[in-house]
């Protein structure tokens, strides 16, 4: 948060912490081209941490609206190994935060599905 609001703004997030914790990341509006940089560095990171091509991970996360298994999202993406798919898609995914189990309690569930953030 700090290092992007840097980009955004040059000035540092205000974390205020009440009943209701509250973050205000400040914006100047000619930080708009830093903006657009910085999307691309995060979607670049975010390919290479995932191991799709942008296309592939753009159709995975829309198919992901709704709930789907695994073997639904491995069968999309065309991944034939069950362990590649769970490490090198799936549990990526998760740590950024771009889906989220649906039965968090149970990760190993057999009625795990995921879905879009």
């Amino acid at each position: 948060m700090y290092k992007y609001t840097q980009i955004y703004s040059g000035n540092e997030p205000q974390l205020i912490e009440d009943d209701i914790f509250t973050t205000i990341i400040p914006l100047k509006s000619e930080s708009h081209g830093k903006i657009e940089e910085v999307r691309e560095e995060v979607a670049a990171e975010v390919r290479e941490e995932v191991r799709l091509t942008q296309e592939k991970l753009n159709t995975l996360l829309e198919y992901c609206a709704t709930p789907k298994s695994k073997k639904e999202m491995q069968a999309l993406c065309e991944v034939k190994s069950d362990e590649h798919f769970r490490a090198k898609v799936v549990k990526p995914m998760l740590k950024l935060g771009l889906i989220k189990m649906t039965i968090p309690d149970k990760p190993n569930s057999r009625s795990q599905k995921y879905i879009k953030i």
